[in-house]
C-alpha cells in the first residue's frame, strides 16, 4: 500500500473528526441560542403563537432536565420516544390542563425537534412524535338533573364510589369545570355566617374565582369521603383523588349502562349544563344562567339552553284562553298524575311549594 496514500488518508480522517467534534461543539454552546431562532420564526407571524410554543417547550425541559432553555446542551435534548409519551401522560394525570391544551402543548416540542434535525443536531423528529389525545367536542349529550342522580347510583358500586358520587353531584349542583373541582381542597368550603349552607369557592377559567353555595346535607355527603379506608394515605387536604383516566373510564362505563340522548355520549363537560337545564325548565332568566356558568357574557350560553320547545311561547299561550278553574275538574289522583308528569325542574318547584305549605299548616296547628 503506498504510504503516501495512507498517511493523507489518516490525515484526511483526523481532520474530519476534528470537524464533527468542533460542530458537536458549537451545538453545546448554542442550544438555547438556536431554540431562540426557532422560537423567532414563530415571534414574526403571530406574537401569540410564540408565547405558547416557549412555555410548551419551557415546560417540557424543565420537567426532563431541570434547565433553562439557556442551559441546555446538546446530550440534554437527546430523547427518547417513551419519555415524550411518559411527559404526555404526566400533563394528563397530572395537571389541570384539558385534552386540547395538552395537544397545544405538544405541538410545538415536535416542530422544535424537526427543526433541531434540520439543523444537524443528533436527534429525530419521529422521536418525539404521539398520538393527539381525544377532545371532547360541543357534540356530546346533554344530561338533566334526573338523569345525573341516577348516574351517582350507578357509581356508587363502583372503586371509590362513594367519592365519584360526590364528584359527579358536585359538578351538577355547580357548574364548575373538571379541572377546578379536582383542586379543590377542604379549606374551600366555608359555612356561611349567617345563612344554613356552605359557600364553594374555586379558581375556574381565566383565574376568575367562582363562589357556589351548597346544602348542609350536601357537605355532610362530601364529608363522607373522609371516611374511606383508603383517603388516610393522602395528606394534601384535596377533597377528590381521581385521576382524569380514571374519570375517562367511569364515563366510558356509564355511557355503556345508559342510553342518554339516543347513544349520543355524556363527558364530565355534560354535568355542567344540568343547573341550566333545570333553571330552564322552571322558567328562570338568561341571567340564571349566566350567573350559574360565571359567565361575563351571553354569547356562549347558546351551547348550554338546550333545544328550544315553542309550545310554550308566549306568542301561543296567549291565544289559548284556558279558564282558572281548569284544575278543578280534576280528580286528585288526575291532579297527582299531572304533576308528576311534568319536567324536573317544573316538579322540583311543586314540591318546594307544597313543602312550605305544608310547613304553614303545622305551625298553625302548633
Amino acid at each position: 500500500m503506498n504510504p503516501t496514500i495512507k498517511q493523507t488518508y489518516i490525515i484526511g480522517g483526523v481532520m474530519m473528526n476534528a470537524a464533527l467534534n468542533n460542530l458537536v461543539g458549537l451545538h453545546q454552546d448554542t442550544v438555547g441560542e438556536d431554540i431562540q431562532a426557532f422560537l423567532s420564526k414563530y415571534k414574526k407571524k403571530n406574537e401569540s403563537t410564540s408565547v405558547i410554543y416557549e412555555k410548551a417547550i419551557r415546560m417540557f425541559f424543565m420537567w426532563y432536565r431541570s434547565k433553562e432553555l439557556n442551559e441546555l446542551t446538546t446530550d440534554d435534548i437527546i430523547v427518547k420516544n417513551a419519555t415524550i409519551i411518559r411527559y404526555q401522560t404526566h400533563l394528563e394525570e397530572n395537571t389541570p390542563y384539558s385534552n386540547t391544551t395538552i395537544n397545544k402543548f405538544m405541538a410545538p416540542i415536535f416542530s422544535l425537534y424537526e427543526f433541531l434535525e434540520t439543523n444537524d443536531y443528533p436527534v429525530k423528529k419521529a422521536s418525539v412524535k404521539v398520538d393527539a389525545l381525544d377532545v371532547d367536542d360541543n357534540k356530546h349529550g346533554e344530561m338533566n338533573d334526573a338523569e345525573a342522580k341516577l348516574v351517582r347510583e350507578f357509581v356508587l358500586t363502583q372503586k371509590k364510589g362513594v367519592e365519584k358520587a360526590a364528584l359527579i353531584k358536585l359538578a351538577a349542583r355547580t357548574s364548575f369545570r373538571k379541572s377546578a373541582i379536582l383542586n379543590l381542597t377542604w379549606g374551600d368550603i366555608k359555612k356561611h355566617k349567617h345563612n344554613d349552607y356552605y359557600e364553594v369557592t374555586v379558581i375556574d377559567k381565566g383565574k376568575k374565582s367562582n363562589t357556589k353555595p351548597i346544602s348542609e346535607e350536601f357537605y355532610k355527603e362530601l364529608l363522607e369521603i373522609k371516611e374511606q379506608q383508603y383517603y388516610n394515605r393522602y395528606n394534601d387536604n384535596k377533597i377528590f383523588h381521581l385521576s382524569k383516566t380514571t374519570i375517562q373510564s367511569m364515563f366510558k362505563g356509564i355511557n355503556e349502562q345508559f342510553n342518554f340522548n339516543d347513544d349520543k355520549g355524556v363527558v364530565f363537560h355534560s354535568l355542567r349544563n344540568v343547573m341550566t337545564g333545570w333553571i330552564e325548565e322552571t322558567g328562570g332568566s338568561i341571567e340564571d344562567m349566566r350567573e350559574q356558568l360565571n359567565q361575563s357574557g351571553y354569547g356562549s350560553l347558546k351551547h348550554y339552553i338546550h333545544g328550544k320547545d315553542l309550545s310554550n311561547s308566549p306568542s301561543l299561550r296567549i291565544e289559548k284562553e284556558v279558564s282558572d278553574n281548569i284544575f278543578e275538574g280534576l280528580s286528585k289522583e288526575e291532579l297527582i298524575m299531572l304533576i308528576t308528569s311534568q319536567q324536573g325542574g317544573i316538579v322540583s318547584t311543586l314540591k318546594s311549594g307544597a313543602q312550605k305549605m305544608i310547613d304553614r299548616k303545622e305551625s298553625k296547628i302548633n
